[in-house]
């Protein structure tokens, strides 16, 4: 089992925002999060930010994958919150 260990951001009391970097796949036509690879994790890292200063930190990894991939990468915001269900410690997810 694979025990994942949260983040909380320092200054973010509520994620009311989130900053997405994003590109297409031409020949799919699907629109993806972008991630990169991080070697001192062993993991896939997405390329989403909770607030505008996690943003700027990540843009350099995203201008490097564009460089890399030699495609276009969009930075999207997206800003309507809504929650839709919740996870209790040992229970299944549950709906609003």
């Amino acid at each position: 089992m694979t025990v994942i260990l949260l983040r909380f951001g320092v200054d973010v009391k509520s994620i009311d925002e989130v900053y997405v970097y994003a590109a297409i796949d031409e020949e799919a036509g699907f629109e993806g999060i972008v991630g990169y690879y991080d070697e001192k994790r062993n993991t896939w890292m997405p390329l989403v930010a909770a607030d505008e200063d996690r943003m700027e930190e990540v843009m350099s990894i995203a201008e490097f994958v564009s460089k890399q991939s030699n495609r276009e990468i969009k930075l999207l915001k997206l800003s309507k919150r809504e929650e839709i269900g919740y996870i209790k410690p040992g229970k299944e997810f549950e709906l609003c």
